[in-house]
């Protein structure tokens, strides 16, 4: 299962870890806020709707239910974004 972590560099720019099964991160993706999200991942420019990024959503729910807080991972579940503290 791919699971995510996510750390503000920034101001409107944020880090996303990718693990699967290992200990160090798999991909490292920038996401940046400018109007709208952008990320630097491969899929991103392949993608049609950019608004329904993995990546870019993942940000959204982080600001917006979370609050910014660091100590989570996340995960995807049949679409939906989910999550549990792991550390503070």
């Amino acid at each position: 299962m791919e699971t995510y972590f996510v750390k503000e560099k920034a101001p409107n720019e944020f880090l996303i870890g990718k693990f699967e099964d290992s200990r160090y991160p798999t991909g490292v993706y920038t996401v940046t806020k400018k109007r709208y999200f952008s990320c630097n991942c491969p899929g991103f420019y392949r993608q049609h709707d950019k608004t329904q990024h993995k990546h870019c959503l993942l940000i959204k729910f982080w600001q917006e239910k979370l609050e910014s807080a660091s100590g989570f991972m996340f995960w995807f579940n049949e679409g939906d974004i989910e999550y549990r503290r792991v550390f503070d």
